[in-house]
């Protein structure tokens, strides 16, 4: 948390509308870089994490948030706290439910496991 804390406040010290001139051209070119779907993230689900875990939950879970993020991006949804936390909580809930953890997550929002 203090690390997000510590982006967010460096991100809202920042004028975005006078960017420093070192920083302006790199965010202008960045800009002019259209999006192309590369399939590089389930790529690697298939071909390394899947084949590491040995977990078929998982990989469900991720190949589920990653379809439910994906469709976001083309509805151009407007990225929020709430929808971040729906994001992560099919990956959570979805690998925990094999282990009978997850019914403590989402009541209590703790951990079983230490």
């Amino acid at each position: 948390m203090d690390a997000l804390l510590k982006h967010l406040q460096a991100t809202l010290a920042i004028d975005w509308q006078n960017l420093p001139t070192v920083i302006a051209p790199t965010l202008s070119a960045a800009c002019t870089v259209s999006w192309r779907e590369s399939q590089h993230y389930e790529i690697y689900l298939n071909e390394m994490d899947t084949p590491l875990h040995h977990d078929r939950q998982r990989e469900k879970a991720y190949q589920q948030a990653l379809s439910q993020v994906r469709n976001l991006a083309d509805a151009q949804a407007i990225l929020h706290w709430n929808l971040l936390t729906e994001v992560q909580e099919v990956v959570v809930l979805q690998s925990l439910r094999s282990s009978g953890e997850a019914q403590a997550v989402m009541l209590h929002g703790i951990s079983l496991k230490e």
